[in-house]
Formats: structure tokens, sequence, C-alpha cells
């Protein structure tokens, strides 16, 4: 009994389980949208946005995602290698317009433009919710890799874009069903 209790605590006590380090980041980058007009403002805002965001479709907001995974890989003996340590850092950028004409605009224009702003970062958050929980389970999935040696860097990137495949599929899920975009602004 006491050498089974001095082995656990000697195998507990020199193993060395990865170091690792998982960051979400969220941003938000505000472009500025200069229309005295409330009739030319959804039109303005998605031509302004789609300057920095290729799209064919209107745009009002959107998200943008990137990744750095930073691995070091450990030999674990008989040509197999395992994760030693990761830093892995996703970032969400959520590009939201501000009208800076807002407050000359009647109280009940900026009620209507305050609900619409709010729906749509609420929107877009949500997106960067599910970059989350996409790029949790890819650093989860990376922690745990055990492969060929020659095969472990390819096998990390695989594992990201598989993930990314996922996400970008869950984004156009659920932009199916939130994803209109207000039209009928001001009226």
């Amino acid at each position: 009994m006491k050498f089974l209790i001095l082995s656990t605590f000697f195998l507990l006590s020199f193993s060395n389980p990865a170091k690792a380090d998982y960051i979400f980041n969220e941003s938000i980058e505000y472009h500025p949208i200069d229309e005295p007009s409330p009739n030319k403002l959804l039109s303005k805002i998605s031509k302004e946005l789609k300057k920095k965001h290729r799209t064919s479709g209107r745009l009002f907001a959107y998200m943008a995602g990137s990744v750095q995974i930073k691995p070091r890989y450990i030999d674990l003996g008989k040509g197999k290698c395992g994760i030693s340590s990761l830093k892995f850092t996703a970032n969400s950028i959520y590009h939201i317009p501000q009208w800076k004409q807002k407050n000359n605009a009647s109280q009940e224009i900026q009620l209507k433009w305050q609900t619409i702003y709010d729906n749509r970062v609420s929107h877009e958050k949500h997106h960067g919710e599910i970059r989350n929980k996409y790029m949790q389970e890819a650093y989860n999935k990376i922690l745990k890799l055990e492969k060929r040696c020659k095969k472990i860097h390819r096998s990390v990137s695989k594992i990201i874009d598989s993930m990314s495949d996922q996400e970008n599929r869950a984004h156009r899920s659920f932009d199916k069903h939130d994803g209109k975009l207000p039209t009928n602004f001001p009226n």
C-alpha cells in the first residue's frame, strides 16, 4: 500500500503537464458615418463597411476574427510527439457603425436608431460567442494531440482548419435565423 501511495506521489510530482494559455480578446472598431440624412444612412453604412469587408450583400456591422497559436512540441518517444506548451489567442474585432449626425435627428429617429444599433451589436457579440466556442474546442483538441513527430505541426493546422469550417457553418446558421438587416430605417 505504501508503495502505491509513494509511486502515485512521484508520478504526480514529476509529471510535466502542458503549460497552456487560452486567451480570447474582443475589441470594437467604430466606423464613423457622417450622413445627415436618416433616409440614406443604411446605404452609407453598408457602402463604408464594404470597403473593409468583402461581401456582396448589404452590411450593417460585422465581426472579424484571427487566431495566433504558439505550440511547443515534446518528444514522447517511439516517434511520437505531444504538446509541451501552448499559447492560443483568439481575437474578435467587432466593426460597428457610429452615426456622427445622430444628435441632429429627431428624438423619434434617435430612438429607432438606438434600437437597431443595440440589436446589431448584440447580434455581432453572439458571433463572438460562436467564435470563442469553436476556438476553445480547437485549443482543447490541440492540447490532447499526440502524433508522429513529422506530422504534428500539420495536425495542429488541420484542427484549426476543421474548427474554423465548423465555426463558419455556425455563423451562417445563426445569420439565417437572426441575420435580418434593418431595411425600413427611419420609417
